[in-house]
């Protein structure tokens, strides 16, 4: 038995993106190669479905807003990803908990640390991008991939789902026999218990037969990952939330440091509370000067001409 537990409630930005032809697969090349505002609506609200029925959020208390600006474009030649992420959530600004970009293609990608802002692709199978790519955040559940089990320090024998049943889709997981889309030309259902058991943390492209896990993930060096429906619970539950300060920009390994405008919340969400430590610090003063608080963090270092690897996936 598991105790009764509130979970607080998420609010989308959603945007549709035009993919840059340096992202190859993301979209055909051309800037007319875009999907349409109604792409856009269909492929948030199938991925919100999916993340209702995977995480432990109650439906009423999701709600997304699909933007109005047209033009927004992701070119790696211009700007890297955590930085057109960290744009992306800034012009959702404080009325939204997360921003969400719609491309074209089958996937998805995000960066590991906070920047509460995923891009996915506007797929009719692949349901399950922006569960998968919001769970790699530190805030939800820093989930690994576990389509580089064996490689990447996830043990393979647990990147399995558990047992489940998809209510609003009447679906049960792991599937004892095969979905009505499945076709033999996928392999053999009855010897493929891989793909039985799959986790949304691994292959987009299996997504309408992937589950969630109860339990996290093993390291393959011992101890786990902080994913997992359990964790979730616990990571999402509702809470008092105090004020706070959304702060953003970039930093130098020469010691410059550009910031943007900063953006107050009075409904915040902190992923640096008062008193974490780190390299680098925050320091809030008042106006006398006084000293109210510090937050440390240590920050992620990345070549402008090429993309991290670390908690993303490519766009194809």
């Amino acid at each position: 038995m598991y105790p009764t537990t509130v979970t607080r409630g998420y609010s989308f930005a959603v945007f549709r993106v035009i993919g840059g032809v340096d992202e190859p697969g993301v979209c055909p090349p051309g800037l007319e190669s875009r999907p349409s505002f109604g792409d856009v609506n269909d492929a948030i609200r199938r991925n919100l479905e999916y993340l209702v029925g995977t995480f432990p959020l109650a439906e009423e208390k999701v709600s997304y807003t699909i933007m109005p600006q047209t033009d927004i474009v992701f070119n790696l030649s211009n700007t890297s990803r955590s930085r057109f992420l960290t744009l992306l959530y800034r012009l959702a600004g404080s009325d939204f908990d997360w921003a969400v970009g719609v491309t074209c293609g089958c996937c998805g990608g995000t960066v590991s640390w906070d920047t509460r802002a995923v891009l996915i692709g506007n797929s009719t199978s692949n349901i399950h991008n922006l569960a998968h790519e919001a769970s790699h955040i530190t805030s939800v559940a820093s989930a690994h991939d576990c389509y580089g089990c064996g490689s990447n320090e996830a043990d393979c024998r647990t990147c399995r789902s558990s047992e489940g049943f998809w209510v609003n889709a009447w679906e049960a997981y792991p599937r004892e026999e095969p979905p009505p889309s499945w076709s033999s030309a996928d392999g053999d259902w009855a010897e493929n218990e891989w793909l039985r058991r799959c986790y949304y943390m691994d292959f987009s492209n299996y997504a309408p037969y992937c589950w969630v896990r109860m339990d996290p993930v093993r390291r393959d060096s011992g101890g786990s990952f902080p994913d997992g429906y359990l964790n979730l619970v616990t990571r999402l539950a509702d809470a008092r939330d105090p004020e706070g300060m959304l702060v953003s920009g970039e930093i130098c390994r020469d010691g410059r440091v550009s910031l943007d405008p900063f953006i107050r919340t009075a409904n915040a969400r902190p992923d640096l509370p008062y008193g974490t430590e780190g390299g680098y610090r925050f320091l809030l003063l008042d106006a006398s000067g006084r000293e109210l608080g510090t937050a440390g963090f240590d920050p992620v270092f990345e070549e402008t001409a090429t993309e991290p690897e670390s908690g993303s996936r490519p766009l194809t």
